[in-house]
């Protein structure tokens, strides 16, 4: 292999999935010395972004969205609708925030205070780890950063990205940085998301169908009519 290409199509989620994703692609481009090219698709945001941002160069397309460089902490309390129905609740704790995570209480202002710090604490290390990748200060970044999302021109005005284009620019251009004569013919190994299981393709195809038995998807081509009623063909 004379160079990677990381297409990337993904809203976000997982801090630590993103992490481990961010840390192989810095090894990677650390024990080969070989160029990577991220090619953003329709969303690379938030731990989208975080894969990303160490790439060599990234391409974006106009409509990509992606920045999103924050972090959002939720956790849902039952602790309400127990008192409201009168469910009793004994709590044996080992730990004073052995209870941080439990959906039966409340978080108290000592439990919400190490929240918020560990919010913001992930936070700065996320807007410096952006700052690192794409040569930036962190006051540049956490300028443009605060869990705001970009389309691919304003990213790239903001030096969030590198280029407009899609996959065959991003691959082109690993052509170009690996040295390879553009004439030269190349073969593309593509290494593409495991199939899952037969279970799991078994209850995913059951729940494809029924959403769309019961959500009545519109055909491809069909007019799709929003709530004002202006139709685009």
């Amino acid at each position: 292999m004379k160079a990677g290409v990381l297409r990337v199509e993904s809203p976000g989620g997982s801090s630590v999935a993103s992490s481990l994703i961010h840390h192989t692609t810095v090894r990677m481009k650390s024990e080969t010395r070989k160029p990577l090219v991220v090619s953003m698709a329709r969303s690379a945001a938030s731990g989208g972004y975080n894969i990303s941002c160490h790439a060599d160069r990234i391409f974006a397309d106009r409509f990509t969205v992606t920045g999103s460089i924050g972090v959002l902490m939720v956790k849902p309390s039952l602790e309400g609708w127990y008192e409201a129905h009168g469910v009793r609740q004994e709590d044996f704790d080992r730990g004073r925030s052995m209870r941080g995570w439990s959906v039966h209480r409340d978080w108290d202002a000592g439990l919400q205070a190490s929240a918020d710090s560990a919010v913001y604490t992930e936070y700065r290390d996320f807007v410096a780890t952006v700052a690192e990748g794409r040569k930036l200060s962190w006051e540049e970044v956490d300028a443009v950063a605060q869990g705001r999302a970009w389309m691919g021109e304003d990213a790239l005005q903001h030096r969030l990205v590198d280029r407009i284009g899609g996959l065959e620019d991003a691959i082109a251009e690993a052509k170009r940085m690996a040295r390879i004569p553009q004439d030269e013919k190349i073969r593309i190994a593509e290494y593409r998301r495991p199939a899952p299981a037969w279970i799991r393709r078994l209850v995913g195809s059951a729940v494809t169908e029924m959403w769309s038995q019961y959500a009545r998807l519109p055909d491809p081509g069909e007019p799709l009519y929003w709530m004002d009623e202006v139709s685009i063909p």
